[in-house]
This record gives structure tokens, sequence and C-alpha cells, in this order.
């Protein structure tokens, strides 16, 4: 829609008609959607958390390694 300009009735008719036909979608395939979505927003998000963790877990190691007491033990 940002590339057409809006200021023309037939587009803006045509975007009324695409609007409402989409919101008139059956409501289980919609549901479906949101089922799926929420499953792939969860592995994402575990995805990110096992990143950050990893993350830390170098950091740490690296900050450990340069502490000389630590250094004597390994």
């Amino acid at each position: 829609m940002l590339v057409f300009d809006m200021k023309d009735p037939e587009l803006r008719e045509a975007a009324k008609c695409l609007e409402a036909e989409l919101s008139s979608e059956d409501i289980g395939v919609q549901e479906k959607i949101n089922f799926e979505n929420k499953y792939v927003q969860i592995g994402i998000f575990a995805i990110m958390v096992y990143l950050k963790l990893l993350f830390v877990v170098q950091v740490m190691l690296v900050f450990d390694m340069k502490d000389p007491e630590l250094r004597k033990v390994a």
C-alpha cells in the first residue's frame, strides 16, 4: 500500500474489498495459523536464550582466564 497512491479512489476501493475478504476468512484457518505461530515464536525464543547463554559462558571463560589464580589452577 505504501507503493500505491491511496488518493486514487479505485485503489482505495480495491484495498477496502481486499480487507473485507481477508477479514471474512475462515476462523479455523486463522486459529491454525496462530497456533503454528506460537510454536515458531517459542522456538525462536529458545534459540535466542541458548545463544545468550553461550555468549555469557564464553565471556565468563574469557574473564576467568585473565585471573592469575585461576590460570594456576588450570
